[in-house]
């Protein structure tokens, strides 16, 4: 009878060996995840960015097309210290209600309403039924696109913020960006690229050169007023100037 002798070296994995490679797997796992994580969230901003700018140059394109009108309703008031008007999701701004950017929305979309919201109504704020902003629907108020109750979100979920000039001066001062407290610098040039500029009330407001301004709270969805425009929550702001 023929005897087989055991040779070791054919031997599987041992259990240290097997520890070792589950150990390496783990430590690959680790490092590459955070690393995917953050180019989705890069990837997210990116569109998002892409986002306000569209807003930005469909507000551009429907004032000139109706004669320095804005979309927005008939009666709207300017609610800034720099008598422009701003659009969002807060329920009062420094000088009165904030209106939800579902306004600007449904006229640019050439909608007669939506969400209850029945702002363009008979086709009052857009007559020549134009489309200006190709906003693609979501079926959810937390989802990218124009949800349900006609308000735009970013990529995050969150509502895109958007001032107009109001006053007509071609200068857009923002409920948030436009105080001292977020954008002052110490210059004449404030954060993002922000003018200083003295405002009608007698204080210092930034402005921003232009018909609109649009921007987002960002990955956190959280705002710190009143500290500045590169601290804490607002540092990861989507800017789309």
């Amino acid at each position: 009878m023929k005897i087989t002798k055991h040779n070791p070296s054919n031997a599987g994995l041992t259990l240290i060996e097997m520890l070792t490679v589950v150990a390496i797997i783990a430590i690959l796992v680790g490092i590459l995840v955070p690393v995917l994580a953050k180019q989705k969230i890069n990837a997210k901003a990116k569109l998002a960015r892409i986002d306000c700018s569209s807003i930005a140059q469909s507000i551009t394109q429907y004032n000139m097309d109706n004669i320095g009108r804005f979309p927005m309703a008939r009666d709207q008031a300017a609610n800034t210290d720099g008598g422009d008007v701003t659009f969002s999701m807060h329920d009062n701004g420094p000088t009165g209600a904030v209106p939800h950017n579902s306004d600007l929305m449904i006229i640019l979309s050439a909608m007669e309403g939506l969400g209850g919201n029945t702002v363009n109504a008979g086709h009052s704020r857009n007559a020549k039924k134009f489309n200006y902003l190709q906003a693609k629907m979501a079926d959810s108020v937390e989802k990218k696109g124009m949800g349900p109750d006609g308000v735009y979100r970013d990529p995050f979920g969150n509502p895109y913020v958007v001032t107009v000039d109001k006053n007509g001066d071609d200068k857009c001062y923002d409920f948030f960006y436009g105080t001292e407290e977020v954008s002052g610098m110490g210059g004449e040039i404030g954060h993002n690229g922000l003018m200083k500029e003295k405002l009608s009330n007698g204080t210092i407001g930034y402005v921003l050169a232009g018909k609109a301004m649009v921007w987002s709270s960002g990955p956190d969805r959280s705002l710190s007023p009143g500290t500045g425009a590169k601290k804490d929550a607002n540092y990861d702001n989507i800017i789309g100037w």
